[in-house]
């Protein structure tokens, strides 16, 4: 099975300078995302995959009916809108 996962928005840094060992989620990009595939992947899997590309990535939420989901990136910069990234199963 092959699974298709497309960033539907980037939301930059408040203050990509500061790190949020000491001012918390100032640093860190967010990002909304879709899924799409024949079936839904499990929230853990949809995690797996991202963790493979993305790097400090953390899956805030995840619907496993509407295949959205909204994740964090600590520190660093979250992959810009219309990023596609395709996974086979784990």
């Amino acid at each position: 099975m092959t699974y298709q996962i497309e960033i539907t928005r980037r939301i930059g840094a408040p203050d990509p300078s500061l790190p949020s060992q000491f001012f918390p989620g100032t640093g860190s990009d967010r990002g909304r995302f879709i899924v799409t595939g024949d079936r839904r992947p499990s929230y853990e899997e949809v995690s797996a995959y991202l963790q493979e590309e993305i790097v400090d990535f953390m899956l805030m939420d995840y619907d496993l009916e509407s295949g959205e989901g909204y994740f964090v990136v600590v520190d660093g910069e979250a992959p810009d809108a219309g990023t596609i990234y395709i996974f086979d199963d784990l």
